[in-house]
């Protein structure tokens, strides 16, 4: 998969423009474990203008030749409930399926944190009223792998009205394994990490997990594990972040690169350390462009997330999958009150 990518990766950047060809021609790049490297050669690069096609050709050192043709597209009274059980059932009428919220969060700390109530945080007693609440509502807990599964199902024509519900969790902090994580496993509920991995066994960063600490989640079959990235949670500007803006020196192919080096060693280190397949990406700060959803799409992502604070809807159109900010007490209120 990891090749598969890199060849994919090549093919697009030589079928943008003929100012590719004098990057990449004949390009090694080394893979993110540093073991392997792949040779990868541009063959022929042919221009078909009755159909707005260029169709490229590129050997790698194992002697296999791919192609790709670019430009085709492609509590509650009883009144209360009722009234949220039929617009529930509307809704799922409509698109299928029940709305799906997908709740975000950051921060898990006990309740005599200095930082607890803030944005990004979350005490224990805030998640387990939530966990407790969304249950009494009905809501079945999924994971983002099974997530993509049940749009890869979806049938807009078959009504479904069993309701699901996401917890997601950024960065890869090491508070959801001492405080979040014990509460996950009493209410047998599931949850997806998405973990930036330079981060990930570095003690000199921030408290962050460890690979051996993610491991035994994951073994649980309660934990998924995704991406945040491998190194670019860094916001560089007012609503924008190293995904969706070029460093000085960079220009649009050096850019591609590195974004796309970027997503392709995060599932790299996922894989190889947990054993997971890796299909989601979160982006920073909630920030993406074309650009990024693009070189996400070639190092083998299906699925991107953003925060926009809506629940996901099946059959509506998304560039990326929305999610809600849980981490201020007013908010924790309204996801606790949802109906």
């Amino acid at each position: 998969m990891i090749r598969e990518s890199l060849e994919l990766f090549t093919l697009f950047l030589a079928s943008q423009t003929s100012n590719a060809l004098p990057y990449w021609p004949y390009k090694q790049y080394n893979l993110p474990d540093s073991r392997k490297s792949y040779l990868l050669q541009i063959l022929t690069r042919q221009n078909y203008p009755s159909t707005n096609e260029t169709k490229v050709s590129a050997q790698s050192d194992h002697n296999e030749v791919s192609e790709i043709h670019e430009g085709s597209k492609v509590r509650e009274t009883g009144e209360a409930k009722e009234i949220r059980e039929a617009k529930e059932i509307k809704s799922a009428k409509k698109f299928g399926r029940p709305a799906v919220p997908i709740l975000n969060y950051h921060w898990v700390v006990p309740e005599n944190h200095p930082n607890a109530f803030q944005r990004y945080y979350q005490t224990k007693g805030q998640l387990r009223n939530t966990i407790e609440n969304m249950k009494k509502k009905g809501y079945n807990f999924i994971t983002v792998s099974e997530l993509e599964r049940l749009i890869s199902d979806y049938d807009s024509t078959k009504l479904d009205t069993t309701k699901y519900a996401l917890l997601t969790f950024d960065d890869g902090l090491e508070c959801f394994y001492k405080n979040a994580y014990p509460i996950l496993l009493e209410e047998n509920v599931k949850a997806t990490l998405f973990v930036t991995t330079v981060c990930i066994d570095d003690s000199v960063s921030g408290p962050y997990l460890s690979w051996k600490q993610i491991k035994e989640m994951y073994e649980s079959g309660l934990i998924d594990v995704q991406s945040h990235t491998h190194n670019s949670h860094v916001i560089t500007g007012k609503n924008e972040s190293l995904v969706t803006s070029m460093k000085r020196g960079e220009d649009s192919l050096t850019y591609c690169l590195r974004i796309f080096a970027d997503f392709l060693k995060s599932r790299w280190e996922i894989e190889e350390h947990v054993g997971n397949k890796v299909i989601a990406l979160a982006w920073p700060f909630g920030l993406s462009n074309a650009v990024a959803r693009k070189m996400a799409s070639l190092a083998g992502f299906k699925l991107y997330f953003n925060v926009n604070g809506e629940s996901f809807k099946f059959g509506k159109e998304y560039r990326d999958l929305p999610r809600i900010e849980v981490g201020e007490l007013e908010k924790t209120t309204k996801v606790q009150n949802q109906k």
